[in-house]
């Protein structure tokens, strides 16, 4: 059986702006408002294809000289909160 990674792609109901190293995100139909700092606002920027969390590491790990492990283990935990937050989706 061949294993399928979940592609995670923001919502068009978010619009955001970029400030600086920031991105701000506003949710238009709940009304949330987020502020991602650097790392989260190159995640953002990736998302815009659409990419499984594999994808998002592997760039982010030659980006910022991080290592794979912490960078999968932050890179979820952003995921997860983006995704119950309604900011991105599962595609």
């Amino acid at each position: 059986m061949v294993q399928t990674f979940p592609i995670f792609k923001r919502s068009a109901e978010v619009v955001a702006a970029h400030v600086d190293d920031k991105s701000l995100l506003l949710h238009i139909t709940d009304w949330v408002y987020l502020e991602l700092n650097e790392s989260g606002s190159r995640i953002w920027e990736l998302l815009g294809d659409g990419r499984t969390l594999d994808d998002l590491v592997g760039d982010l790990c030659r980006e910022f000289k991080v290592d794979a492990q912490t960078c999968s283990a932050d890179t979820s935990e952003l995921l997860e909160m983006l995704e119950a937050k309604r900011f991105i989706q599962r595609g």
